[in-house]
């Protein structure tokens, strides 16, 4: 295991030790949210260049820098719509930021391992959980052109790739 793999075992210890569970999301936010700098030049051009954006960061430059293209063009400034933990449908989808996993906004994300065992019911071979996230997944994987930059893809977001194109394979096979 990496550390990266190692993190949600972390998280999920740290958080039973603490005896306020309800700020325990909101201090992790405190401690990863960038403190200089909002966005860099290439958030910017990824603002230009796109419609539709889906992270799994907690932090938001994707917002600041759709700010400063609405700042910096002489069209009729648009508003980014947000959502948490499911991309909307095609129609909806322009002008649109998808947290994948949570936002300081809902003060939630997915960290530690229960988390992700919850979110990502599939690779842990549970019935108990929300689908929605392996939903989004699957929906954007399936009916989208996806470019992945500056991703780390944790573990259990590769995991489940891995998951849904064996799923996809299966069905092309069968049909």
């Amino acid at each position: 295991e990496t550390s990266c793999e190692k993190l949600p075992d972390l998280f999920s210890k740290l958080y039973s030790q603490i005896e306020n569970k309800e700020n325990f999301y909101n201090k992790i936010f405190d401690k990863v949210m960038p403190k200089d700098t909002g966005a860099t030049s290439t958030h910017l051009e990824i603002a230009n260049a796109f419609d539709y954006f889906v992270t799994t960061n907690y932090y938001d430059p994707i917002e600041h820098s759709f700010k400063q293209k609405q700042n910096i063009s002489n069209a009729e400034p648009k508003e980014l719509t947000k959502h948490y933990f499911v991309f909307p449908s095609k129609e909806k989808a322009k002008d649109t930021l998808t947290y994948l996993h949570g936002s300081p906004h809902v003060g939630f994300c997915i960290l530690r391992k229960e988390d992700y065992q919850y979110f990502y019911p599939s690779l842990y071979e549970r019935n108990a959980g929300v689908y929605a996230v392996e939903n989004s997944l699957s929906n954007i994987l399936t009916q989208w052109t996806v470019v992945f930059l500056g991703s780390s893809l944790e573990e259990h977001l590769k995991e489940f790739l891995r998951y849904l194109l064996a799923n996809i394979r299966e069905e092309n096979n069968n049909k």
